[in-house]
């Protein structure tokens, strides 16, 4: 294949980028399809309701995709200069997109008045100590605790023993005493740390060792089987998953996931490109998508779901193109305006 036409073919930035603009996909299909009941669903789509819901409920797999590529990306950046500074950066600069995104939407809401304006929540919202504004946006917060402790997890993983014993340790402990944190009441934010928190560090583990490439079976096999093989261990494990309930099945459905994407060149075609461009606007789709679901529901405007997902999906779309094309032009301005100074 020339290389020209190839999108990717390993897990590198553009694999991850297309693999971000799927599971943005499957987040906004999770949260509004993941939650209803069969009599939620209207004329046709009322026959296929249950294959809906199942798609949504499967959907939920998107935050464990968001935490494995998180903890990957977070381990090869990390150890390429071995600098604290370097992850401050990182919370700085994540911050930054998300109020970029985050603020004009939130003043609008402000003065249609949609939400009311409160200065205590509008900071705390701002920072992620609550997300009342947006019930998703705790991910943020687990995701900056992530960036903090990173450290802890890097120098753990440098010995293979401990690696091990990381895992063998970390996977029960922290899903237990997450079901506790939740069962007491504490705060959600502590239990979506620790559920989450293994995978991040199978993330990390698989950048380590470089597993993905390793368990990438070219030359041993056909491309074509391994793909075949890795889609229907994926199918198995979801369709496992929905079945059982049981979450720690997403320790090994994640890094198949994966692996689906790089069994074989992905050719660039407009499919791939599409997806790449959803990828790319993923954080901002991700920050905006659930205020159109619950404090501007469009979906209200028809009974056909697959009309709701064009609806709630293109308007978090579009949103975000806008603000970018408008920081955009000041950015411009203000450079342009620089130029003539000097």
């Amino acid at each position: 294949m020339d290389n020209k036409t190839i999108a990717f073919s390993s897990f590198d930035t553009q694999c991850t980028t297309f693999i971000k603009g799927i599971a943005i996909i499957l987040m906004v299909v999770h949260h509004l399809w993941g939650f209803n009941d069969v009599k939620d669903f209207s004329g046709f789509w009322s026959n296929i309701g249950p294959l809906m819901i199942a798609l949504g409920k499967a959907g939920k797999i998107c935050v464990a995709i968001f935490a494995f590529i998180s903890g990957y990306g977070i381990y090869c950046s990390y150890s390429k200069h071995n600098k604290y500074s370097t992850l401050l950066k990182k919370v700085e600069k994540t911050f930054v997109m998300f109020w970029k995104i985050a603020i004009p939407f939130l003043i609008t809401l402000f003065i249609l008045p949609i939400i009311p304006f409160n200065i205590v929540d509008f900071v705390k919202n701002l920072f992620c100590i609550s997300c009342s504004y947006n019930g998703t946006w705790w991910y943020l917060n687990t995701y900056i605790i992530y960036i903090i402790i990173f450290p802890i997890v890097f120098y753990a993983l440098k010995n293979k023993l401990l690696t091990i014993i990381l895992c063998l340790i970390s996977i029960p402990i922290c899903r237990y005493l997450s079901y506790i944190v939740l069962e007491n009441g504490y705060n959600i934010y502590f239990y979506y740390f620790l559920y989450y928190l293994p995978i991040f560090v199978i993330g990390s583990i698989f950048a380590r060792f470089n597993l993905l490439n390793k368990l990438t079976l070219n030359g041993q096999i056909r491309p074509n089987k391994t793909l075949f093989l890795y889609i229907f261990i994926t199918f198995a494990l979801i369709i496992l998953r929905l079945i059982t309930g049981i979450t720690e099945i997403l320790f090994i459905l994640t890094p198949c996931f994966m692996l689906c994407f790089i069994q074989k060149p992905i050719p660039m075609n407009r499919f791939v490109k599409v997806v790449l461009y959803i990828g790319k606007m993923s954080m901002g789709i991700w920050i905006i998508h659930y205020f159109f679901i619950e404090q501007i529901p469009v979906r209200a405007i028809t009974n056909n779901c697959v009309l709701q997902f064009i609806f709630v999906f293109g308007c978090s779309l579009l949103y975000v193109i806008s603000i970018k094309y408008i920081y955009k032009l000041i950015n411009n301005s203000i450079l342009s305006k620089t130029s003539i100074k000097h």
